[in-house]
């Protein structure tokens, strides 16, 4: 990217768009849910700024999530509204490497 310039990234998710210029951070969330809550708290978390996308799951997870934001203070933001999610019982944060 040359010197001085900004890349902007438009992310869609059910929610309203969200735009994210040069997202540093990227991170997925897998998460667990209490039995018959994987679908609400996949909805909740589709919501929360930094969420790109929030995907269903089968097997040990219910819920595999995608995060791109701009620093750790974002990503910490994050991960606060995402345990405030009702029916949430675990939920294990995978960091990407930096770009």
């Amino acid at each position: 990217m040359p010197h001085g310039s900004k890349s902007l990234a438009l992310v869609l998710g059910a929610g309203p768009m969200t735009a994210v210029l040069d997202p540093r951070l990227r991170a997925h969330l897998l998460i667990q849910t209490d039995p018959g809550a994987a679908f609400a708290v996949r909805d909740y978390l589709e919501r929360v700024p930094g969420v790109t996308d929030a995907s269903s799951t089968t097997g040990a997870f219910d819920a595999v999530v995608q995060v791109a934001v701009p620093d750790e203070l974002g990503l910490q933001r994050v991960l606060v509204a995402s345990r405030n999610a009702p029916g949430l019982s675990r939920l294990c944060l995978c960091r990407c490497p930096l770009r």
